[in-house]
């Protein structure tokens, strides 16, 4: 099969939605934490009004829920500082491109992944890649470590709709498909 190449200029625009989508769906996981920590909050302080007596000073459910409370807090605190921080980089990255008139090029071939841009040439084989997801019109190709991100391919984009069907082609024969 022939290397498949996506050679564009850099798109500002396109790069931070990417950047958006790729943030969203890595806190997805921790959005379903926050819920359960929220949830058992509820369930531990009701428990907690319910078996109180007149006599104990605190009761250990009460307590529990305030724990859960507490580390959906940081969770969310988290959450928020991270995104701003992501927003600062993302932009100074967009902005260094720009800058530059960076080109990003992709290749899709049946030995690896080949990535490169105005700072890096980066080829990766396909057992270096854990697993492919498709989220929010995205092919998403996570790597087993995070050393580099997640190389992202925009399927709403008609004009490369159909060497983005030849890539999943490809990519459904090498990589397993993890539903988000």
């Amino acid at each position: 099969m022939d290397t498949i190449v996506f050679d564009s200029p850099f798109d500002k625009e396109a790069f931070i939605r990417s950047n958006k989508v790729f943030w969203d769906y890595t806190w997805k996981k921790n959005k379903k934490q926050t819920k359960k920590f929220l949830i058992s909050f509820i369930i531990l302080l009701g428990l907690g009004l319910l078996t109180r007596t007149n006599h104990e000073t605190s009761n250990p459910f009460v307590i529990a829920g305030i724990f859960s409370l507490c580390i959906a807090g940081l969770i969310g605190l988290l959450r928020f500082f991270s995104w701003r921080r992501h927003n600062r980089i993302m932009k100074e990255v967009a902005d260094e491109y720009v800058k530059v008139n960076s080109e990003f090029t992709f290749e899709i071939f049946e030995e690896a992944f080949r990535f490169s841009d105005f700072q890096k040439k980066l080829e990766l084989k396909w057992s270096a890649f854990s697993h492919y997801t498709i989220y929010k019109g995205y092919i998403i190709l996570v790597p087993n470590h995070s050393f580099s991100g997640a190389f992202l391919f925009d399927t709403n984009d008609e004009s490369e709709a159909e060497k983005c069907q030849q890539t999943l082609k490809i990519i459904k024969n090498k990589l397993e498909y993890i539903e988000t």
